[in-house]
């Protein structure tokens, strides 16, 4: 805008020259460590804005920060940025629930504005291929196009669930460790057309405590050539050291595609001979146990986890596939006593 002159700006700060007014960029998070006591140290703050405030789980980190911004004289406002998550999050039970605010609304109720936004009010600048996937998840799986897409706060009946938000949370590290193993799951769905199912790519670690780490989820709609091609380039980001593919619907299909774009690579493939909930089990168990850490936030993979009513016999979602064989590759001590019963087996 031809305004330089007038600012001074750094990494974290921008200065308004002719003021004295000052945005500063922080995060609430640094590493595995809180970082509210420097945040709060900053003095002279009327407004406060938390972005994708749905990875901040603990209130009493938001209180503290929010409770800091009390500047005499001036309007002191405090802006939360989310993506809904589900009604468990603090942020739903202390400013929608208690007035029974539903999804979508839009207005002022006490001393609150709340402004609800979904793609439709950009559509016009939107890709076409991005709104032709959003309309595929409408008739595919209205329950994640309505919270995901649509913006609303996910109910999730957590008696039918395997995972809770809460463990997820609980474990939830922000600093990897060092790793023994690391493996590149793949899930493929049954086609590659637009209207297929999500093809699950999840990357996890082994650390030297024998716990596991979900390093990254790049599942999504892929032709074969597109799935292979990003598990190869998460393959060689983490250096990992094996590529596992569930072969039950594409036979060698996921061997024959990897061998053309790097005939090294390094791939089991894995058979399931029993049901997703069966296989997903033990999976959750680790969770359970303190045993599997997400490093940071994966948000598709964690609302999957958390909405898959499993014990309902839902069908589950790719990304928990993906992640179930990636765990039962790096840990195959754990599913020894289950394998006898058919429910895992590999070919090297």
């Amino acid at each position: 805008m031809g305004l330089e002159s007038l600012f001074d700006v750094t990494k974290t700060e921008i200065i308004n020259k002719k003021n004295g007014n000052t945005i500063y960029f922080r995060g609430i998070q640094t590493g595995s460590k809180d970082n509210t006591a420097n945040l709060k140290s900053l003095q002279g703050i009327n407004t406060l804005v938390i972005d994708e405030a749905e990875e901040l789980t603990e209130e009493d980190i938001f209180d503290r920060i929010d409770l800091s911004v009390r500047q005499k004289g001036v309007q002191n406002r405090v802006i939360v940025i989310m993506n809904p998550a589900k009604k468990t999050h603090f942020v739903y039970k202390r400013f929608f629930e208690p007035g029974k605010v539903e999804s979508g609304f839009n207005g002022v109720i006490d001393n609150v504005n709340y402004i609800h936004t979904t793609y439709e009010d950009n559509i016009d600048n939107l890709d076409e291929g991005f709104i032709e996937q959003v309309e595929i998840l409408r008739l595919k799986n209205l329950k994640k196009f309505k919270h995901v897409v649509g913006g609303e706060w996910a109910d999730v009946n957590e008696e039918d669930a395997l995972w809770l938000q809460s463990t997820i949370d609980r474990n939830r590290l922000y600093d990897k460790p060092v790793f023994k193993r690391i493996v590149v799951a793949i899930d493929p769905a049954v086609t590659s057309k637009d209207t297929s199912d999500e093809t699950g790519i999840v990357v996890v670690g082994l650390g030297y405590d024998d716990h596991v780490y979900p390093l990254e989820d790049k599942s999504g709609i892929y032709t074969p050539t597109d799935w292979c091609t990003h598990a190869i380039m998460l393959y060689r980001k983490y250096q990992a050291d094996r590529i596992v593919g569930e072969v039950n619907n594409g036979g060698d299909l996921i061997e024959t595609v990897l061998r053309t774009i790097d005939k090294n690579i390094p791939y089991t493939g894995v058979h399931a001979t029993r049901d997703k909930f069966t296989r997903a089990e033990p999976v959750a168990a680790l969770y359970e146990q303190g045993k599997a850490h997400h490093v940071g936030v994966l948000t598709e993979l964690e609302y999957e986890q958390t909405s898959w009513e499993a014990k309902k016999g839902e069908k589950s979602p790719n990304r928990i596939d993906a992640l179930v064989w990636a765990v039962a590759e790096l840990l195959p001590e754990m599913s020894k006593p289950i394998s006898n019963l058919g429910i895992f087996g590999s070919i090297r």
